[in-house]
């Protein structure tokens, strides 16, 4: 079975972010996935810089509340601190989304689909990216500002990616039903949570001490 997705004309201009999130973060929809990989000429190369920027600016958002709630402590280096320690989070961020995208691609495979693992990565990064600044810009608001609301807009986010999301991508590109790829996706997070926190553990040791 060929993959569906034939690839645009190179005389095309690729879709900008934000026509890209335009439409995958309002009502995320299979069609719309379907649609950007079918004419949204997205590179691989596009999809990593689109989850560098927004992995350094979610990290911008949810670390420098600590710093704006301590004036005192404000400085130039400071500052340099936060926006190279962001930057730095962003360079990093591919190579997390990678193992991610890669394990759910194997786990898809396992199960019969046909589908191609740079379509997914594209896809996934396309739909998340925007949820990941969503979710900064809620931890920033109630970190700063104390407002209740965006206390409550952060697991509201979380089960949104969670239910809505990680199955929709799962869809797009492998063509499953929504409960499969749910599980999919819950199994795959799970498993790369526990893998994570498991090599925190390893290399802090003392913190079970604590």
């Amino acid at each position: 079975m060929k993959n569906k997705y034939k690839k645009p004309q190179t005389d095309i201009q690729p879709w900008t972010w934000h026509r890209a999130w335009g439409i995958t973060l309002p009502i995320p929809r299979t069609r719309d996935g379907e649609k950007l990989l079918a004419e949204g000429n997205i590179s691989l190369k596009q999809a990593v810089t689109w989850i560098i920027f927004a992995s350094a600016i979610y990290t911008l958002l949810t670390t420098s509340p600590s710093l704006i709630k301590n004036l005192a402590t404000i400085s130039l280096s400071s500052i340099l601190i936060l926006i190279g320690s962001s930057f730095l989070a962003g360079l990093l961020s591919p190579i997390g989304f990678v193992l991610l995208t890669a394990f759910i691609h194997g786990v898809s495979k396992l199960f019969g689909s046909k589908g191609v693992w740079q379509n997914f990565f594209i896809v996934y990064i396309a739909y998340n990216a925007p949820i990941m600044i969503l979710f900064g810009i809620a931890v920033f608001i109630y970190q700063v500002f104390s407002l209740k609301f965006a206390l409550f807009l952060g697991p509201l986010l979380s089960f949104y990616w969670l239910l809505v999301i990680g199955p929709v991508t799962i869809k797009v590109n492998y063509r499953f039903q929504w409960l499969s790829a749910f599980l999919i996706n819950f199994f795959a997070m799970a498993i790369f949570f526990f893998s994570v926190v498991g090599l925190y553990i390893v290399f802090n040791p003392s913190i079970l001490q604590r």
